[in-house]
């Protein structure tokens, strides 16, 4: 229970942070064009408060925490006639270029924000897991790269990396535009060696097991199959499988580590089969039937119920904390929103393109589980979420999309070649269409959630 509050509050600080920043930016830049704004508003639907502000505009904080807006003076739905000097703080009689920055302002203070949160996170410092390199695959890319076991991953191309996550940032990005990606390891006594991993059209975005993809294994990634914790309700749990066992077998196969033990039990999905365990240094086996469930390409694969123990004093030997001063972080900073910036312009790309699967999408349970794992994990990761969570919010809006900032700027591009803004009428079928289209994504994000929950 206590972990669900956890998400909840970190969702709920995470969604204030993106939302306030996003709608400043629309008010800062109206105002800084002589826009009047009536309303600043957090959160949409019933009012739980709200206060009038010397300025003038009212500052209200509403019931569903999903979004937000300002609501500017509009003489097309202003209910009184404005007199001439009113009517010139109107958004409706400014430039196209003053409405196009307005709406802009947006999605621009959203990259703002991570660039902001990245420097924060840089100069905090997070602790990584150094990329050491515990099982390379046979006839993988790694393998015919000529990357072996024990080897530390120090540079992707040009990029020195010091921890898994910035790797895999690293060869994502490196993956979009180029067959080949060079890879720096340290060897033995400090080698230096640079392997070229030939990618060819692997689509390393669409995967979620990207080092697998690549047949790599990381160091400690492959503990003994050691049972830490038995979920309730679960296959394992019917079998008496206990915490603390060791799993040995499962039917007629041998389990000598938590890899095996994942690979068996995934190829026997709903099969009615028998466990062995050491329990104490005594043996035995428990019939066990494999539950059923999908992953994220539909696919059925079998599941017991079970976490692993891992060896805590192996896995802090190969942790290390990673802290920048300022200037190092403004300059990480820029290049890490460039490059998150980067990554997420081409996972949509490749949603539109039908290249990557729609279960990618997530919804508010995703967001509330994301920021809530990150915020466990510390301060430095928390950061960093909520800088990939600005980003990709800002990139959401700009989609052309009528009822989103990338539909308003639409209207406006068609207006700077029209000569005069698209009719009343097709504005009004293109913002139906605009929610249309928006309702479907949210139930497809909403009904991916609710699945991965079901899973």
């Amino acid at each position: 229970m206590m972990l669900i509050f956890i998400y909840i509050f970190a969702f709920l600080v995470t969604i204030s942070l993106l939302v306030v920043f996003h709608e400043y930016g629309h008010f800062w830049v109206a105002r800084r064009f002589g826009v009047r704004v009536l309303r600043f508003s957090v959160g949409f639907g019933k009012p739980l408060y709200r206060r009038q502000g010397r300025d003038g505009v009212e500052y209200v904080i509403a019931a569903i925490p999903l979004g937000g807006y300002v609501h500017m003076l509009d003489e097309k739905d202003a209910p009184v006639s404005l007199s001439e000097e009113e009517a010139q703080t109107a958004f409706n009689r400014q430039s196209l270029l003053a409405r196009a920055t307005i709406v802009a302002a947006g999605p621009a203070f959203n990259f703002i924000l991570a660039f902001i949160l990245y420097v924060l996170m840089f100069m905090v410092g997070t602790t990584v897991m150094r990329p050491l390199v515990d099982t390379v695959m046979p006839n993988s890319v790694a393998e015919q790269a000529g990357l072996l076991a024990g080897d530390e991953i120090t540079a992707v191309g040009r990029q020195t990396v010091n921890g898994w996550q910035q790797t895999l940032l690293a060869m994502v990005g490196r993956s979009m535009d180029a067959e080949h990606v060079a890879i720096t390891v340290k060897r033995n006594n400090d080698e230096r060696h640079v392997l070229n991993f030939f990618l060819g059209d692997k689509n390393l975005l669409e995967d979620e097991q990207i080092l697998e993809k690549l047949g790599i294994r990381p160091m400690l990634h492959n503990p003994p199959a050691v049972v830490a914790e038995v979920l309730p309700g679960s296959a394992a749990q019917q079998a008496t499988v206990r915490r603390g066992d060791r799993i040995v077998a499962l039917g007629q196969q041998s389990i000598d580590d938590w890899r095996s033990l994942t690979k068996a039990v995934s190829a026997q999905a709903g099969v009615d089969t028998t466990i062995a365990v050491d329990r104490g240094g005594s043996f035995l086996s428990l019939p066990i039937r494999i539950d059923t469930k999908t992953d994220r390409q539909g696919r059925p694969v079998g599941h017991i119920g079970v976490r692993v123990q891992l060896d805590e004093a192996a896995l802090n030997r190969n942790r290390v904390f990673v802290q920048y001063n300022v200037w190092d972080s403004i300059r990480l900073g820029l290049a890490r929103t460039w490059d998150m910036t980067s990554l997420t312009v081409g996972f949509i790309w490749q949603l539109i393109g039908g290249q990557a699967s729609i279960k990618h999408i997530g919804g508010p349970i995703t967001i509330a589980e994301y920021a809530g794992t990150s915020f466990l994990i510390g301060l430095g990761s928390f950061l960093g979420a909520m800088a990939l969570l600005s980003i990709s919010i800002g990139l959401i809006n700009l989609l052309p999309i009528p009822v989103l900032d990338g539909g308003h700027l639409l209207f406006y591009l068609i207006e700077l070649f029209k000569g005069s803004p698209p009719s009343q009428l097709f504005q009004a079928v293109a913002n139906r269409l605009g929610l249309l289209v928006l309702g479907g994504l949210m139930f497809l994000a909403l009904f991916n959630d609710l699945n991965r929950l079901l899973q």
